[in-house]
């Protein structure tokens, strides 16, 4: 299984949606940290199953890896 990590700060929803639709294998494990807090990103994001994460503001690139 391969873990994969995401951080986006006010994504492009069509883009974010298309990345994330191509890991629907059970040999994928993938978080998206929103350092941005939008409802679309989280829905996008729950409907494919996968993990998502926000810190509800921007705290940059590095930070957004280490929320949990």
């Amino acid at each position: 299984m391969y873990l994969i990590s995401i951080v986006v700060f006010k994504p492009d929803i069509l883009l974010l949606n298309k990345v994330i639709s191509r890991f629907k294998s059970n040999s994928f494990y993938l978080s998206v940290f929103d350092n941005s807090d939008q409802i679309d990103c989280k829905n996008i994001v729950q409907k494919y199953n996968h993990n998502y994460i926000s810190s509800k503001k921007n705290i940059g690139f590095g930070a957004g890896h280490k929320i949990i």
